[in-house]
């Protein structure tokens, strides 16, 4: 079980500590309700060092890269960032990831939490003999989300007249004598900085954050706040869905060949997809493996993943559905313990 170096810190504030993929990360600090809305109100920072990270650097590493990953790499500015597919020779997902590029021969790749072994495992695989060279920063790095509409009020009382990243920023900085990554990778969508530091010195920057305003916030809130959003992860089965059952094909590249790809660019007939769920009445509270059902009573998919949120006040789900029931507005019912709770399919759970 390996430890986040700001455990510590989490312990004197209370938090209650969990096992999340392989690390003992906190779950939760005071109140999940308190913890939610500060990420939707006002701002929530989150220890996400538990995704892994990796360096890609060498004269070969742009071709390799366009080789290894689903988005163009050649149309990824110096600076930024965007979200990729790692996918095996079937075109089934390994992973979905945060790809950034600091020059022409340096990037860096953020995956999913619990993802490391495998990860790395198919990267070194079909590392090339020369020209690049993989290192795995996972433990040296700590990773802090900053979430909310006040994340930029918070960022400058902590950085000063530093420019507040746009969007899809991913850029290096040195403040206080540390080296740091900023990053606005765009995986939520909305106000929010990931600050990525080296771990001997995660206390300090998450204490600043602290001071500056900031709420702890545990990973039952971001697991929420995910789900809220409709983002698919491996809890949901990522990794056994190709991109168009996923509904991630827009992160393939249709100009280029990349691992998988004589596969997703086939043309196929999609039987089933995940979707959204949101339930348009409040009582029943869904479940993981909650029977979905369309509106003659027949089963036509399965949840991966469900909640009540404190934001929203109704459940919410992820569910793999029949295709013909995957248009956003479907409606649908969700066969709960007690009940038969009515929804619909949305294109986020909050929408």
């Amino acid at each position: 079980m390996k430890e986040s170096p700001i455990t510590p810190l989490h312990i004197e504030l209370g938090a209650v500590m969990s096992h999340a993929d392989g690390w003992n990360m906190p779950a939760v600090y005071t109140d999940l309700v308190d913890e939610h809305l500060a990420a939707r109100a006002s701002c929530g920072i989150f220890d996400v060092s538990y995704l892994c990270k990796f360096k890609v650097q060498g004269e070969g590493s742009l071709p390799w890269l366009e080789k290894m990953f689903s988005n163009s790499v050649a149309e990824l500015k110096c600076g930024f960032a965007h979200q990729s597919l790692m996918l095996n020779h079937q075109g089934v997902i390994i992973d979905k990831v945060t790809l950034a590029s600091e020059s022409e021969t340096l990037f860096y790749v953020v995956g999913s939490a619990g993802q490391e072994q495998t990860d790395e495992r198919w990267l070194c695989e079909h590392l090339p003999p020369q020209g690049v060279s993989l290192s795995n920063d996972t433990e040296a790095w700590c990773a802090i989300a900053v979430q909310g509409p006040d994340s930029e009020t918070v960022f400058h009382r902590v950085f000063g007249n530093l420019p507040y990243p746009s969007l899809y920023a991913f850029t290096r900085i040195s403040y206080k004598g540390d080296n740091l990554f900023l990053s606005r990778a765009g995986v939520f969508d909305e106000a929010g900085v990931d600050i990525y530091c080296p771990s001997a010195r995660g206390i300090y920057w998450f204490e600043a954050l602290l001071a500056a305003g900031a709420i702890p916030c545990g990973l039952k809130t971001r697991e929420y706040l995910r789900m809220e959003k409709g983002l698919v992860t491996h809890e949901d089965g990522l990794g056994t869905l190709t991109p168009a059952v996923a509904g991630l094909d827009s992160l393939c590249s249709e100009t280029k060949n990349y691992m998988g790809s004589e596969v997703t660019k086939a043309p196929t007939h999609v039987v089933r997809r995940m979707v959204t769920i949101r339930c348009t009445e409040g009582a029943g509270v869904p479940k993981r493996g909650d029977v979905v059902l369309n509106a003659q009573g027949d089963e036509v998919g399965t949840v991966t993943g469900a909640c009540t949120t404190p934001a929203l006040h109704y459940g919410i789900a992820m569910a793999m559905v029949d295709a013909d029931f995957s248009p956003v507005g479907t409606p649908l019912f969700i066969k709960c313990a007690q009940s038969t709770v009515p929804a619909v399919v949305s294109d986020t759970a909050a929408a």
